[in-house]
């Protein structure tokens, strides 16, 4: 993809507020693995939080420089974010942050939400009480970031919310293959709880599903996180084009 001088722009100023140095004293006492692990989060919160636009090139020398790292563990933590569905790596064009088209989209968190329902579902019968008291302080943990309007925060904390489920339902499988599509809408998920209405309904659903999980009331658990995270697509659909673009400006409207 050519880049117009507007585009170059937008992405000089995104790197620049988000110009943030490896954090060591001495970089030589910090792992290579360690390093390489950061930078993997900086660029997966750039993606998250649009920095890093959908579609468009990564360029790795620009960011190698405002994140403070040598290239060597850029590159490296491009092949992991690849293999998160996060970006697309080209022997040609190099690396670029991975478009979702409107279809994709759609087909993905339907496939996500059956994935949880079925996770609600052996929850009720294999978590134990301790894990659910740690479901519920999570819950609490959300409502303290929603009072806080922190979406940042609430949106990792939610993340934990959901993959704790995922493990409770001890099904490694079911595990996996929801954490391979969950990458694939992880800015889509985000993006989910834009507007303050929305928001609020998604803490309001976390504590039913919650309600009904402390109850092992299996089908009610798992229709209730089936359409809590189809209400991704719900929330989305009206906004997105064909080839993924999504225009929040149109909730405004």
């Amino acid at each position: 993809m050519t880049l117009s001088p507007e585009d170059v722009g937008t992405m000089d100023q995104n790197l620049e507020e988000h110009r943030h140095p490896f954090p060591a004293k001495d970089a030589q006492e910090i792992s290579h693995g360690a390093k390489v692990a950061w930078v993997q989060s900086q660029i997966r919160e750039m993606i998250l939080t649009g920095k890093l636009m959908p579609g468009l090139p990564i360029r790795e020398r620009a960011l190698a420089e405002a994140l403070g790292v040598s290239r060597t563990p850029m590159r490296e933590a491009l092949k992991l974010l690849a293999a998160e569905s996060l970006v697309d790596l080209s022997r040609y064009r190099g690396a670029t942050v991975a478009r979702i088209t409107r279809a994709e989209a759609r087909d993905v968190v339907e496939v996500l939400a059956a994935l949880e329902g079925l996770a609600a579902e052996l929850c009720c019968a294999s978590m134990e009480n301790a894990e659910m008291g740690e479901l519920r302080a999570l819950h609490y943990e959300l409502m303290a970031f929603r009072a806080r309007n922190d979406r940042l925060g609430y949106f990792h904390t939610n993340q934990e919310f959901h993959f704790a489920i995922m493990r409770g339902a001890r099904n490694p499988v079911l595990a996996e293959q929801h954490r391979l599509l969950n990458a694939r809408v992880y800015r889509l998920r985000f993006l989910a709880h834009q507007a303050q209405q929305r928001w609020d309904s998604a803490v309001r659903e976390h504590e039913t599903i919650l309600e009904a999980l402390e109850a092992r009331d299996a089908p009610r658990a798992a229709g209730l996180l089936r359409e809590h995270v189809f209400g991704i697509w719900t929330r989305l659909h009206d906004l997105m084009a064909e080839d993924g673009t999504i225009d929040l400006d149109a909730n405004q409207r």
